[in-house]
């Protein structure tokens, strides 16, 4: 697969509608999100209670434990727009060169510092569960958990693609996104200038490289199953149905749903 941090962008900006999630605990990713405007709430679930950790404005961060970690650990907590929001979202890729260029010691500095962050949100927590919610919201109805229906969830992804038309493959490579993953398919997010230029229809066979936010090569051909608009402008998500991919790749994906 090709060298895809050559060719990502430093960052995209992404809208959000108020009650968007932007971050779901438990979840992977190494992006790095940067607040532009509106406001976002960062809180944990437990069975008995949901936490609130902080509301977050413009020039706050989110998910920069996770870019530290470089997705070895899932988010320690999930994050919902409480109003319209608008985001800077950094790629791990970007980001990465220059967190590596810092000086260990600094790095060492940076990471314990999260750690310690994280234990204290998890502690928050934890007290707050044992008073059965009472300084944290409790929920009306808690969601069904991700153990009980990962057969069918669709998992929420921030990753970086490279996708071909089978009208023009090997003769061109497009920037997509992912936004989305399935044992059965994707959503791939792409400009609509994309679209003009190298058209894809319902039906059209399409070639996706990418990687799992854990690191392991996803490579597939799929088939466009339907379009819609994206939250962000001028772009479209389709809805792509796997239907060629290498057994090694399909236990990596379904590994990835699992955890």
């Amino acid at each position: 697969m090709n060298n895809q941090s050559d060719t990502i962008p430093a960052a995209v900006r992404l809208n959000y509608k108020k009650g968007d999630l932007l971050i779901k605990e438990g979840d992977f990713g190494v992006a790095v999100y940067k607040i532009i405007s509106g406001a976002v709430e960062v809180y944990c679930e437990l069975p008995s209670c949901r936490t609130k950790l902080a509301v977050l404005g413009p020039g706050d961060l989110l998910a920069e434990t996770a870019f530290v970690h470089q997705g070895a650990e899932p988010h320690s907590a999930s994050a919902r727009a409480v109003e319209d929001t608008e985001v800077e979202v950094w790629h791990a890729f970007q980001l990465a060169r220059e967190f590596e260029s810092v000086s260990p010691m600094i790095r060492l500095l940076v990471g314990q510092a999260l750690r310690r962050l994280t234990h204290t949100n998890q502690v928050i927590s934890q007290l707050n569960a044992r008073k059965g919610g009472a300084a944290g919201e409790t929920q009306d109805a808690s969601p069904p958990r991700w153990e009980d229906k990962r057969r069918y969830y669709r998992k929420a992804v921030e990753q970086f693609c490279m996708y071909r038309p089978a009208k023009v493959w090997e003769k061109v490579e497009l920037i997509g996104r992912l936004v989305d993953l399935s044992r059965e398919g994707v959503g791939l997010e792409t400009s609509q200038d994309n679209l003009d230029n190298f058209p894809l229809e319902v039906g059209d066979a399409v070639q996706v490289e990418s990687s799992l936010p854990n690191g392991k090569d996803l490579v597939f051909r799929g088939k466009v199953m339907n379009k819609k608009p994206s939250k962000m402008p001028e772009h479209v998500v389709m809805g792509v149905s796997i239907i060629e991919i290498s057994e090694r790749c399909r236990k990596d994906l379904g590994f990835f749903l699992m955890n």
